[in-house]
């Protein structure tokens, strides 16, 4: 029996979207990003800071969408990329509480966004496989 053959009230709120919960933090993901930039522009001091930073919200953003358009090249990016970024995030949180306590917040924030989407992507590929 597919989601097709349930009635539609009867199915899951996920199934009703027809998004994944896990393309569906890729989302969140992709939002917290676009209200972390302010700050991260602000931390720029040349400008190939700020093009590396625009570059790396188009790839981000770019791979969402595809993801959601079911290209599992895109999927596998987004996990890439939050798993790089929780690896490269998570050792200098506890420097930053003391340095730049806004940072440390945002930080926090983006690494349990990631760390979840992350997990759930993982979870669903593995799901999938069997």
């Amino acid at each position: 029996m597919s989601a097709g053959d349930v009635p539609r009230e009867k199915r899951g709120a996920f199934d009703r979207l027809g998004v994944s919960p896990g393309l569906l933090l890729s989302v969140c993901v992709w939002i917290w990003a676009m209200v972390e930039l302010p700050w991260e522009f602000a931390g720029c001091e040349k400008i190939d800071e700020a093009l590396a930073l625009v570059l790396s919200k188009a790839i981000l953003g770019t791979s969402v969408f595809f993801a959601l358009r079911g290209l599992v090249l895109a999927r596998s990016v987004v996990i890439f990329i939050c798993a790089t970024s929780v690896v490269a995030i998570v050792p200098s949180i506890s420097t930053e509480y003391d340095a730049f306590r806004l940072g440390f917040y945002l930080s926090v924030i983006e690494c349990v966004l990631k760390g979840a989407t992350l997990l759930i992507l993982l979870r669903e590929g593995a799901a999938k496989s069997r």
